[in-house]
Parts: structure tokens; sequence; C-alpha cells
């Protein structure tokens, strides 16, 4: 985080993007006029984008730290959807396996699907049936008292 306004003050400072000239740390869109941006100067009487009235307004600017924290949440949502898949891959191709397995699957044919400890801990148990030590945090308060 310390890092970061290191970064904002050089965005700001340098004027990348444009944001030289705006508030350092607003969550406002601007115009390039410096004013307040209004969105009914882009947009038709629908309510839908005009480009023309777009390209004759202008573009949105943000500010230093509203435009890296925007790139911060980017970059994020990438590194989650990649550590997901490198991390998780296996879990992931065997999920997708036995969901085709499972359409692909008729009736009286043996179950083939992949058991993981939870499967295979409530195979133990009837449908239903979980004794109630193990309902823990399903119980309500006056079951706990009464017992």
């Amino acid at each position: 985080m310390f890092v970061f306004g290191f970064v904002i003050l050089g965005v700001w400072y340098t004027n990348s993007w444009n944001t030289g000239y705006l508030p350092i740390n607003t969550n406002k869109v601007w115009d390039h006029f410096g004013s307040r941006y209004n969105v009914s100067r882009a947009i038709n009487n629908h309510g839908m984008y005009d480009h023309e009235k777009y390209m004759n307004y202008s573009a949105a600017y943000l500010g230093a730290a509203n435009a890296i924290v925007y790139g911060c949440f980017f970059a994020i949502y990438a590194a989650a959807v990649t550590h997901v898949v490198l991390f998780h891959r296996y879990e992931i191709s065997l999920g997708f396996k036995n969901m085709w397995a499972s359409i692909r699957r008729k009736k009286g044919q043996e179950d083939k699907e992949y058991k993981d400890v939870h499967n295979r801990l409530m195979a133990a148990y009837p449908e239903g049936m979980i004794p109630r030590r193990e309902r823990g945090c399903d119980q309500t308060m006056a079951d706990r008292f009464n017992t």
C-alpha cells in the first residue's frame, strides 16, 4: 500500500493520462475542460451511447489515485484466475471429466466418479442420517440446553 502512494504521486507529477490537471485523489470523472463529466452530453435521447456526441464533447478522465486503483483491480482479477488455473488445474479437469461422464452415463451403469475426502466420509451415512453430535452448528441454542 505504501509503495502505491509513490506510484500515484509519480503518475500525477508526470501528468500521465492527463491526471496532473485533476485532483490527485478523487473518485469523480472529469472532462477535458477540468469540469465534472456530463454523461448526458455523450448519449442520445434513448440513453444509449452516441459516438458523434462523445467525440464532440470529451473523453472521460480519472484522477491519478482512481486510475491506479482500477489498474490494480484488473491485475488482481487476472492474478486470481491465473492462480486457480495453475494451482488447481487437476481438480478443475476432474470436475469437467465427472460432469461429462454424468451427462453420458446411462441407467444401471456403474458409478465411477472421483471420490474426494468429503465424498468418502459422507458415504458412510445414509442420506439425511447424520448423527446429532456432528451437526454442531446446525443445532439451535434450545437443542443444546435440552440435551
